[in-house]
């Protein structure tokens, strides 16, 4: 019951109390707890666009699902330097049948083939490759990486999961199913006619970039209903997001949104990597935000 003064009044950040004159990253900016509010510094921050299975999230944090076999404008950039990002799913040409992944810059094309190829120049090479305006790397056992001189990089696991990672330059500046990058969610499924559709499928059927016989589909969010087998074991392994260190971030990072997809994966695929994938990247997002 004792009073403060004003710069004595410590600030909150999830579930936890900060001192005055304490300092929290989030992101690209720092933070100063002044008066019992924070203060940060309001630099321009890179934005990230994930496609992993039926799940996309766009570089303004728009999460979204839908199902289709067919190649699809996941980003692509205008201007004086141009690009774009295509993803071909379900594609078994490779040693694989996965996501491949589909690069053009300024004219030059390369593919990287689901299980880990890469096509170029008419024909398959070895990593690292330099192109006239990007490089191709292997980075871990599991990541290709690859850097536009633009800044973006993107990196793949050469079956299914995509992250691109835009820099705050080209903000404003692209477009596709990772969205326009404007930090405005409410323009999120702008088409390429310039139009802002209601639903993900509508979206997404206009970011396809060859024609399909079969059109995107809405993703079932009953897996567990379907595989009521499977949801024990499924809320044991998500439950981590529910408690333990990941409680701090629930005020800050959607937790219910990643529990149900890690709920719908496992039941869907009865794989424990798929709902880990998941863990994992809301652990990425907490850490992004400072967590």
């Amino acid at each position: 019951g004792q009073c403060l003064q004003r710069g004595e009044c410590p600030c909150k950040f999830g579930h936890d109390e900060y001192a005055p004159r304490s300092r929290i990253q989030r992101d690209c900016n720092q933070c100063v707890c002044v008066n019992g509010g924070w203060k940060c510094t309001t630099n321009e921050c890179d934005g990230v666009c994930t496609a992993m299975g039926s799940h996309y999230t766009t570089f303004d944090g728009i999460h979204y699902d839908f199902e289709g076999d067919c190649t699809y404008v996941l980003s692509r950039g205008f201007g004086d330097f141009t690009w774009e990002v295509l993803i071909q799913n379900h594609d078994c040409s490779g040693s694989v049948c996965g996501r491949s992944v589909i690069l053009r810059v300024n004219g030059e094309d390369v593919k990287l083939i689901a299980g880990g190829a890469l096509h170029a120049t008419d024909s398959v090479t070895s990593l690292p490759y330099h192109g006239e305006y990007f490089v191709i790397e292997k980075v871990t056992t599991m990541f290709h990486k690859v850097t536009l001189d633009n800044g973006l990089t993107i990196f793949w696991d050469k079956t299914d999961r995509i992250y691109l990672r835009a820099p705050a330059s080209i903000k404003g500046s692209v477009s596709g199913l990772c969205g326009n990058f404007n930090d405005a969610q409410s323009d999120e499924f702008r088409t390429p006619e310039n139009d802002i559709e209601a639903n993900a499928v509508e979206f997404a059927t206009k970011w396809q970039a060859t024609t399909c016989d079969n059109a995107p589909q809405r993703v079932p969010m009953n897996a567990c209903a379907q595989f009521a087998n499977r949801r024990g074991h499924a809320q044991k392994i998500c439950a981590s997001i529910l408690s333990g260190q990941f409680v701090q971030c629930h005020e800050i990072v959607d937790y219910e949104a990643y529990y149900g997809l890690c709920m719908q994966d496992y039941c869907k695929t009865g794989e424990e990597k798929s709902a880990c994938t998941i863990l994992s990247d809301y652990s990425s997002a907490c850490a992004k935000n400072g967590i």
